[in-house]
């Protein structure tokens, strides 16, 4: 949560590249990168009464010290061109990109000359390689060999026996609790993608808002211990990451202890419908004759629609792309998946309802003057119009087909935004609607607790 601000600067040196792609609304993230560290320079400099340079400087200060050393090294070479071409005083650029009192600036690459290559930086392949490093939270779970009398081969947390009757714990306790697991296929939105308010709030910054640096970017800024699908960790970063943890798997769990650890996250930041058929389903590791069955959601929520091409609508997914891409996941899944899975087909995010609740409503970055809303900063970033279209697609293959395949059970799910909310509002969907989905209430789990305690936890 507080590695945007470095990871901005790094990224500002790329998107001036002339063979960088732009993401978001025809080029709008190198809008939105440029102006968010921009405006935080200025922001700081305002707040310290310093210089831009000396606030850069001021802003390196703040990480830890491998990342400090990478935030110098780039100050050092796009330092100057970043001042003199961005921040000072241009006839152009006021006329043309300049708002609210200089405040927000669009930056119009004609006015750049940056050609550095920042690859060549000295401690840039550190960082790099730090932020390909992907920590997968995943289980694989199979049936208990030999019932677990020896070894907790299944890695949920029970084995042994009981030793008035001889009899497997793993027999006792869930051989009739019909077992099975959850994994989500999806985007940043199920990794749990953060970046925290603290970022962009300059009157926030500290050392100890940018501590936990090389941990958020290793992990590409997801945090799937936290997602709405497969969290199963309380928060412990509080001063980054706000809220509770609920996951559709921590319920399944309290409803049967012996489905403890059984969850895969196999959610990627950019993925789409596309990648999602071609590569990304083919990660998902399941038996299909001896595992149990498993409880699957489907969700890509905008990279159909939000791409990394300059003619962002020219490279949206269409509504038989949709169809076509979605139908070859749910073939594959046919054939890895146990009999009497169940795989739901989320909805795209509805971009009405982020409009609605957030547009209004002030960003951190404008938390200096009160003066920027979620609308002026996403404006660049809007590119959800077809969200709708194809969440359609996905609504009629989830009624037409929800019988159509061996293994699993199809449905269509709305998309309910925000990660523990989601996760409360999926959960009663499951209780009230689908109950066969979830499987009974696990008669044994007092017992199983009073034995086996919090069975290993996550460690």
């Amino acid at each position: 949560m507080k590695t945007v601000n470095l990871f901005t600067l790094i990224y500002l040196a790329i998107l001036f590249s002339p063979n960088y792609h732009a993401f978001g609304l025809n080029g709008g993230v190198n809008c939105a990168a440029c102006t968010c560290v921009v405006a935080l320079l200025e922001q700081l400099s305002v707040i310290h009464n310093d210089t831009v340079i000396n606030s850069l400087e001021k802003l390196c200060g703040y990480f830890p010290s491998t990342f400090k050393n990478i935030c110098n090294d780039f100050a050092v070479v796009f330092g100057p061109e970043l001042i003199n071409n961005i921040w000072h005083q241009n006839s152009d650029l006021d006329n043309k990109w300049r708002q609210r009192n200089n405040f927000i600036v669009k930056i119009d690459q004609s006015h750049t000359s940056l050609d550095a290559d920042i690859c060549k930086l000295p401690v840039y392949s550190v960082a790099m390689t730090q932020a390909l490093i992907q920590t997968m939270t995943d289980s694989v779970y199979i049936r208990p060999i030999d019932n677990d009398v020896e070894e907790d081969s299944n890695c949920n947390g029970i084995k042994g026996k009981d030793p008035s009757t001889g009899k497997a714990y793993e027999d006792i306790f869930c051989s009739q609790s019909q077992m099975r697991g959850v994994v989500v296929l999806g985007d940043s939105v199920s990794a749990h993608f953060h970046l925290p308010r603290e970022w962009f709030n300059t009157s926030e910054f500290s050392k100890a808002v940018f501590k936990q640096l090389p941990f958020v970017l290793e992990n590409e800024f997801d945090w799937p211990e936290m997602s709405y699908a497969t969290g199963f960790m309380n928060n412990t970063y509080t001063n980054i990451n706000h809220g509770p943890m609920e996951s559709v798997y921590n319920k399944l769990y309290k409803r049967n202890h012996c489905n403890h650890r059984d969850y895969q996250n196999i959610a990627v930041n950019g993925a789409r419908s596309s990648s999602m058929a071609d590569t990304i389903v083919k990660s998902l590791y399941r038996n299909i004759t001896t595992d149990y069955p498993l409880i699957i959601f489907l969700a890509l929520i905008g990279n159909d629609v939000c791409n990394g091409h300059p003619d962002t609508f020219a490279h949206m997914t269409t509504p038989e792309e949709m169809r076509n891409n979605t139908l070859r996941t749910l073939n594959y899944l046919d054939t890895t998946l146990p009999k009497g899975s169940h795989v739901f087909l989320v909805g795209l995010a509805d971009g009405r309802t982020l409009y609605n609740s957030l547009h209004n409503r002030i960003h951190p970055l404008g938390s200096l003057r009160n003066d920027i809303t979620y609308t002026d900063f996403y404006d660049y970033l809007n590119c959800l119009e077809r969200a709708n279209q194809l969440s359609a697609v996905l609504k009629d293959i989830g009624n037409k087909q929800a019988k159509s395949f061996k293994n699993f059970n199809l449905y269509f799910a709305d998309n309910p935004l925000a990660q523990a909310l989601t996760a409360e509002v999926v959960w009663s969907n499951l209780v009230t609607q689908y109950p066969d989905v979830i499987g009974p209430v696990n008669t044994n789990n007092d017992k199983i607790r009073e034995i086996f305690g919090d069975q290993g936890g996550y460690i």
